[in-house]
């Protein structure tokens, strides 16, 4: 009789367990709550970009706005990084190019993703032994490691003497050089939806960050169309030709919300051009 109880209370412990097992897979499981292991969970990256705009040049209604940027803490690296994985998450909407480097209408997963990006190239190589060839294959896959340019889309307005940035969409690709070593351009090689929740009027503007010679990303351009409708960015900035205008702008990622956020800014005139204006 002991026996039957101690096996029948031995019994109810293990299914006290497996259903107390069940109720916290199931809780922790809950999408809306979100599972997640903060080990791996990126960090939310945020930097002070400390910006000075320069002149702007028009070409083929192209408008650029060129930026030096002197950013003192800005890890623009380790933000590149966290949207690269963000496109390979599932958590996000992301599309192709087309043939003209213009974002496509459907989006992919991530396997379609990878294959997409994979490229794998045969040539022959001489053995200098043997004089023989053989075929090698060599990767030429678009990887984190060979990123080379970033562009945020926007939605930019004017509130008073506040400038307000949404951004809506991001392209990673590399950037393009002729055999003189010359850039030509940016190929983007897939783009990421962010702030989905997110509504914006207002111009269209990008915000452009590539390597330098060492490797290093940093704000390089803003570029925008001029036929498009709204304040034109260089008046709305009042960036006068011959002129330089600074600002302090907070830019953030939330890599669990897919969202970046650009916090309100003034622009003001660097202390020479106040005094030459003053002159």
């Amino acid at each position: 009789m002991k026996t039957l109880l101690l096996l029948f209370g031995n019994m109810l412990k293990n299914s006290a367990i497996i259903i107390l097992s069940f109720i916290v897979l199931s809780c922790s499981s809950d999408p809306k709550k979100g599972f997640i292991d903060e080990a791996h969970r990126p960090q939310d990256w945020q930097a002070e970009l400390k910006l000075t705009f320069l002149s702007d040049t028009i070409e083929n209604g192209v408008e650029e706005i060129v930026l030096v940027d002197k950013t003192e803490k800005g890890d623009y690296q380790a933000f590149v990084d966290q949207l690269f994985d963000l496109a390979f998450s599932g958590d996000v909407k992301v599309y192709l190019p087309n043939a003209l480097s213009e974002k496509t209408d459907d989006t992919v997963s991530p396997k379609e993703l990878y294959d997409a990006l994979e490229q794998l190239d045969s040539v022959q190589v001489e053995n200098l032994l043997t004089g023989e060839f053989s075929d090698t294959v060599i990767d030429n896959s678009f990887k984190k490691e060979r990123t080379t340019f970033l562009e945020i889309e926007c939605k930019a307005s004017k509130n008073g003497t506040q400038i307000q940035l949404i951004p809506y969409s991001v392209s990673i690709g590399e950037q393009v050089f002729n055999d003189d070593g010359v850039l030509r351009g940016f190929k983007p090689n897939f783009f990421i939806q962010v702030n989905q929740e997110w509504k914006a009027e207002g111009l269209d503007i990008s915000l452009t960050l590539q390597t330098d010679s060492l490797g290093l990303f940093k704000p390089t351009l803003f570029t925008y169309y001029r036929g498009n409708n709204g304040l034109p960015f260089q008046e709305m900035i009042d960036l006068k030709t011959g002129e330089s205008i600074e600002a302090q702008i907070n830019l953030g990622f939330d890599f669990s919300d897919q969202s970046i956020w650009v916090e309100p800014f003034e622009v003001k005139k660097p202390l020479v051009n106040a005094k030459s204006n003053e002159a």
